[in-house]
């Protein structure tokens, strides 16, 4: 081979990646692995959005259910049992999934729906009339920001 053909041919090879198709494999396995990373993280972001929403859902549905207490009782004290609370399908507890009212007292609650991701999203309600909407999030999810949530 003269000097200019291997000059060439090494050339080529670097542009290539290399010669002799040990080298490539490994890098092919590195790209795909990084690729389905990728989606792997996607997926898990739908996941996380679409559990936070169930748990705010949730906790809307919860505060719609004690005000229907309210007006039968005149009061939230007592509200915070499940059979007082009509049959709403609600999982009430104070597990991963599921919401609870909480800090009942006569005039207001506290409403705190524990999201699969590991967030939490609460409606208080302080009986002035108004309700705040704090979070803790533990997902990384963006959807609790400076410690509220935004109710759609």
């Amino acid at each position: 081979m003269t000097r200019r053909r291997a000059v060439v041919f090494g050339a080529a090879c670097l542009v290539l990646g290399g010669c002799g198709g040990g080298d490539n494999e490994p890098r092919t396995v590195t790209v795909i692995k990084e690729q389905t990373t990728v989606v792997l993280d996607v997926g898990k972001s739908r996941q996380v959005a679409e559990q936070n929403s169930l748990a705010r859902s949730s906790a809307r549905n919860l505060v719609v259910e004690a005000e229907v207490c309210f007006t039968t009782r005149q009061t939230y004290v007592g509200c915070d049992v499940p059979e007082r609370l009509g049959p709403s399908g609600l999982p009430i507890g104070a597990g991963l999934g599921q919401v609870q009212l909480s800090e009942v007292t006569k005039n207001g609650y506290t409403v705190i729906a524990h999201s699969l991701s590991g967030d939490t999203f609460s409606i208080v309600n302080d009986g002035d009339g108004s309700l705040r909407y704090p979070c803790i999030e533990t997902s990384g999810s963006g959807d609790c920001i400076a410690g509220s949530w935004k109710p759609s």
